[in-house]
């Protein structure tokens, strides 16, 4: 039911989730020795992850998320970039599951040292558009993000999409998405 729009999950959980191979530390310092200043480096979110993921130990969906979110709120600690943004695609889509997917988030935003985003589109999948929902259902999720600022799809939204956004937070800055990679 997750996993609509995919063949198979992107992985099998078979038993505690851990850091694997996973070293963003080491990502992150090879994108700083070519990005020739501040950069954006991103990660994305737990509840993003979770949602690809085959479960067979959790039995649990907040279980695994969790799991998830601890692994990477470790794995940004320090990270030595200027803004670590969180890139999710899902949540759009489903506002159903929005208040776990938010303190999922906040897990790993909270051990950010520097500034934090988060981006949120509604998918991109060779060019089609994944998720289908309006930004007015999500602006709870938006403002309780411990975010500094988020970055939005709108190119390729209805002109009412950007009204609602009149009620984020002004405690957030807005980035608006307007490159349209949804159309050649």
């Amino acid at each position: 039911d997750t996993m609509r729009f995919r063949r198979k999950p992107a992985g099998v959980v078979e038993g505690p989730i851990g850091e694997g191979s996973l070293n963003l530390l080491a990502d992150c310092e090879a994108a700083a020795s070519v990005a020739g200043g501040p950069f954006k480096f991103t990660v994305t979110s737990p509840y993003m992850l979770a949602r690809t993921l085959l479960d067979h130990f959790y039995s649990d969906f907040e279980s695994m998320i969790f799991a998830i979110a601890e692994v990477l709120g470790q794995q940004v600690k320090g990270l030595p970039c200027s803004c670590v943004q969180i890139d999710e695609a899902n949540i759009p889509g489903n506002p159903g599951d929005s208040e776990i997917a938010a303190r999922a988030m906040n897990v790993v935003l909270d051990e950010v040292s520097g500034s934090k985003a988060v981006h949120l589109c509604f998918g991109n999948y060779g060019g089609q558009v994944i998720q289908k929902g309006e930004w007015k259902t999500l602006i709870r999720f938006l403002n309780s993000l411990h975010a500094d600022h988020l970055v939005l799809e709108l190119a390729h939204r209805p002109p009412q999409d950007l009204e609602a956004l009149k009620s984020v937070d002004s405690k957030l800055d807005i980035g608006i998405g307007v490159v349209d990679v949804k159309v050649n």
